[in-house]
């Protein structure tokens, strides 16, 4: 027991022991009275471990919490985002056949307008108003 202690210890030292050797370094740590200073060591780190792990539970649970947050208020931008400019977009179709209703208003009342001045345009060649009744043959007679 106390050789395979010592190739134990050797090996920790090293940096070359697998988990499986840590803990059974630890075992017979405990069931001999040969190195109490190590044994006192092992139980300090076994409860750095377990303080370790309850610090790191609390900080992961608010990081994981942060992060939830986090994701939350990204997909709110990106869906408002999305919506926005949805309704912009239907706005501005919205606006365009507006003006193109007005176009067609216009180009209408435009042709309209042009049907009344053929009308007018055929009595054009009637300069004035003697040519149309032959004033100018009634005076001379």
């Amino acid at each position: 027991m106390k050789d395979r202690l010592t190739e134990l210890l050797d090996k920790y030292w090293e940096g070359e022991t697998s988990l499986m050797e840590e803990a059974e370094l630890k075992s017979l740590l405990k069931k001999t009275d040969l190195y109490p200073e190590l044994r006192r060591f092992f139980s300090g780190t076994e409860q750095l471990a377990e303080m370790d792990i309850g610090i790191t539970k609390t900080r992961k649970i608010g990081f994981e919490f942060f992060m939830r947050i986090a994701a939350v208020f990204i997909g709110f931008i990106v869906i408002g985002s999305l919506i926005y400019n949805n309704y912009h977009q239907r706005e501005q179709e919205k606006a365009y056949f507006q003006v193109m209703e007005a176009f067609a208003l216009i180009q209408s009342n435009m042709a309209r307008g042009t049907e009344e001045l053929q009308v007018l345009d055929e009595l054009r060649h009637l300069n004035m108003p003697h040519e149309l009744f032959n004033i100018n043959e009634l005076n001379e007679q």
